[in-house]
């Protein structure tokens, strides 16, 4: 059985690498092909960030055991669409201004977790200390970017980005940073719906934030820690051991409808074929604990 999982998984994570899913993947995923605001090109706004964060992890990654780059930032893409037409109740779709905001916050919202070598603060960090401030790091990384610093100073990738789009890229950061914590989150509230009449774009920044965020919690499947052996190397402390055990436990998450404008998770588990009936349960105490322990927070 282990043996099979482990083909099995392999063949996943090669069907989802991101040979796969490039630039286009993206683009089309938001449908912004030939889309412009204000004379900027969408579609290039989106590929220019896709190309800045390829570089980015473009090099041997902290956390090895567990996907944070392209694909994952697909698969919360992808996630964060599905909620959003799943509750949507006054017809009103994302603009393409949204889409914009929402593809760059879903690129973006891990580069934090490469401090390694980007190491912007001038100091060693250990891996728990990266994860557990990877939204600041990528934050202030985003920031460098936009006034030149993370280029000149880090060898942070080039950004083709026109000075008057660098907006776009603001709004993606505070979208893409608020999926964990509340301090970007909280940075939002003045900016919970806005529609430029003129242009006919809605800017729902808080809403793209919310989406992106249940889109990251909710890509936690099995095929992002296949072997449970890759966290005796992480350096990750126990709860976040925990959290990925969990995910290594999860089979798949569908969304359900039961209602308009609501949506709800069913989640399915697994557990090994040859698992004593112990092993069953305490495998079930763990995810009880994890579910109830996210609900209160």
């Amino acid at each position: 059985m282990r043996e099979f999982l482990n083909i099995l998984v392999t063949n996943m994570l090669n069907d989802l690498s991101s040979d796969n899913i490039d630039s286009s993947s993206f683009v089309d995923l938001l449908g912004l092909r030939g889309k412009r605001f204000n004379n900027a090109s969408l579609d290039g706004i989106v590929i220019s960030v896709y190309d800045f964060v390829c570089a980015i992890w473009r090099s041997e990654r902290l956390y090895k055991f567990v996907d944070h780059g392209i694909d994952h930032s697909f698969n919360v893409l992808k996630r964060a669409l599905e909620i959003f037409e799943r509750v949507k109740i006054d017809n009103h779709d994302l603009s393409p201004y949204e889409k914009t905001i929402l593809g760059i916050g879903s690129l973006i919202h891990d580069i934090g977790m490469q401090y390694e070598k980007y190491k912007i603060y001038n100091e060693d960090l250990i891996a728990s200390q990266i994860r557990n401030s990877h939204v600041q790091i990528g934050y202030d990384m985003i920031q460098m970017t936009i006034n030149g610093d993370f280029q000149k100073k880090y060898g942070g990738p080039d950004l083709a980005f026109q000075k008057h789009h660098t907006s776009f890229l603001y709004e993606g950061a505070l979208v893409g940073f608020s999926h964990s914590g509340n301090k970007y989150w909280d940075k939002l509230k003045e900016s919970y719906y806005s529609c430029d009449t003129q242009a006919g774009q809605y800017r729902r920044l808080r809403l793209l934030a919310g989406l992106l965020r249940l889109g990251d919690e909710l890509h936690c499947e099995f095929t992002r820690i296949p072997e449970l052996n890759f966290l005796d190397s992480s350096l990750l402390d126990d709860e976040g051991k925990a959290h990925w055990s969990a995910c290594h436990y999860t089979q798949d998450i569908k969304l359900a409808s039961p209602g308009p404008g609501g949506v709800r998770f069913r989640m399915y588990w697994r557990v090994p074929e040859d698992a004593h009936d112990s092993e069953i349960e305490e495998i079930l105490t763990l995810l009880q604990e994890l579910r109830e322990k996210k609900n209160k927070q």
